[in-house]
């Protein structure tokens, strides 16, 4: 009995041997690893930026001030070119600023455009003459 099963045992590893390591022969020639590609160095992660970081265009205008409106919380201003842009006050500290303000002053405004496309006030003041050398 014994004989028997030494018998079987040595014919499931030959065979099991043989079954695994049957491959094509074509196969055999060609290497079977690709070479691997050189690693590319590291490099270091750029931070996202936060909403209030994103870069602003924020324009300069200067003109005279001829409609102030402070129900709808606008302001007309003529350009030295002669065309006119509106400008909202969007914040409080804009409310009150052009609640101070008068028609026919020169004035340097600074706005920036909204994702709606009207133009919103960020800074106003009056226009001031650079001193000439």
């Amino acid at each position: 009995m014994k004989k028997v099963i030494t018998f079987l045992s040595c014919i499931l590893f030959v065979s099991s041997y043989l079954f695994a390591a049957e491959k094509p022969k074509t196969e055999k020639s060609k290497p079977s690893a690709t070479p691997a590609e050189p690693a590319t160095p590291a490099q270091p992660a750029t931070p996202a930026k936060p909403a209030s970081e994103k870069k602003v265009n924020i324009q300069k205008v200067v003109g005279e001030i001829t409609n102030i409106d402070t129900t709808a919380n606008t302001i007309k201003i003529k350009k030295e070119d002669g065309t006119e842009i509106t400008l909202k006050a969007t914040t409080p500290k804009m409310q009150e600023a052009i609640k101070k303000l008068t028609t026919g002053k020169k004035v340097t405004a600074f706005y920036k455009e909204t994702k709606s496309g009207e133009s919103s006030l960020v800074k106003i003041s009056e226009y001031k003459e650079k001193p000439k050398k």
